[in-house]
């Protein structure tokens, strides 16, 4: 019977990395697919003005990939721009969740870019943190402190950006630094994963 349970084990953590190994690369194949079309249709797009000035060769074969790439980054920062205008980021933000109604595995992507660019606007600011309350494990932002209070950004569901304010006493609570990283996969899983942090954390203590 432990011969049995075992393998069934190491089964199921097969079938676990499997998962997880199609979860990451079915969206990174599916970006890197529309990433290709892009950059074909702006070297289209390019192609006779660069012919027009001559520089369709100037770095070699790949200069029109090059001056696509370009283009691309351009158009990514003017409409980072535009997002600093209220109306415009409003709308964006309505564009965004109608498409990840449709496309649910864009938000993964969007995960994965703000973790390796590091350009959170909310993340970068406020401290991840396990928060300990009245017998409860909640993941949280550490907002704001004192050396009596402490406010909290308690997170209530796969969103980071939905959930509810918090400031309690420091002597009621306890609270524990943990990784974005890890506070975003928890919240997005909807807790799968909380034991384990919570286990690895009291092992550190």
């Amino acid at each position: 019977m432990l011969e049995v349970a075992i393998k069934n084990e190491h089964m199921n953590r097969l079938k676990n990395i499997i998962f997880n190994g199609l979860t990451f690369a079915i969206p990174l194949a599916a970006i890197g697919y529309l990433f290709f079309k892009l950059t074909s249709g702006f070297e289209r797009l390019i192609g006779p003005l660069a012919i027009r000035f001559g520089i369709e060769r100037l770095l070699g074969e790949l200069t029109l990939t090059f001056l696509a790439i370009l283009c691309i980054l351009l158009l990514i920062i003017f409409l980072g721009l535009l997002m600093q205008l209220s109306f415009i980021a409003s709308f964006g933000k309505v564009l965004e969740e109608m498409i990840l109604k449709f496309l649910p595995w864009l938000n993964q992507i969007k995960v994965m870019a703000s973790d390796t660019l590091d350009l959170e606007n909310v993340s970068t600011q406020w401290k991840p943190v396990l928060l300990y309350v009245e017998n409860a494990y909640f993941l949280a932002f550490l907002v704001d402190e004192s050396q009596i209070l402490a406010s909290f950004f308690v997170v209530k569901g796969p969103k980071t950006d939905e959930g509810e304010l918090m400031t309690i006493e420091k002597c009621l609570i306890k609270y524990y630094p943990i990784e974005g990283h890890e506070l975003r996969l928890i919240s997005k899983q909807y807790g799968k994963g909380m034991i384990a942090l919570i286990t690895k954390l009291q092992g550190h203590t």
